[in-house]
């Protein structure tokens, strides 16, 4: 009897496909949005803040010109309009304060 139960297998070993598929596997990053490159480092409060200045800055901002939404950043503190062309300082991270 005890041979028959030794020889009798009751789960089959997952492939790496299947473990890659799985849903329990699966990151969720949803909620992170830009501070999900931190991971769980620098604390809560400072990622949660660094996503509502992320959101700011990469927005398309109302150029102060023109007076139509083109506006990006391009680094810390210049902006460039994409409608009238015009490349100007501000602001480090919005045009709207």
């Amino acid at each position: 009897m005890w041979a028959s139960l030794v020889s009798f297998r009751l789960w089959e070993p997952a492939t790496p496909v299947q473990i890659r598929a799985s849903p329990f596997n699966m990151v969720k990053t949803k909620k992170a949005r830009h501070a999900g490159r931190f991971g769980t480092g620098y604390g809560t409060r400072v990622r949660k803040r660094l996503n509502v200045i992320e959101d700011a800055q990469r927005k398309k901002q109302t150029c102060p010109y023109c007076k139509k939404p083109g506006v990006k950043r391009v680094a810390s503190g210049i902006w460039h309009c994409k409608k009238c062309g015009k490349k100007f300082a501000g602001p480090a991270y919005s045009l709207k304060k």
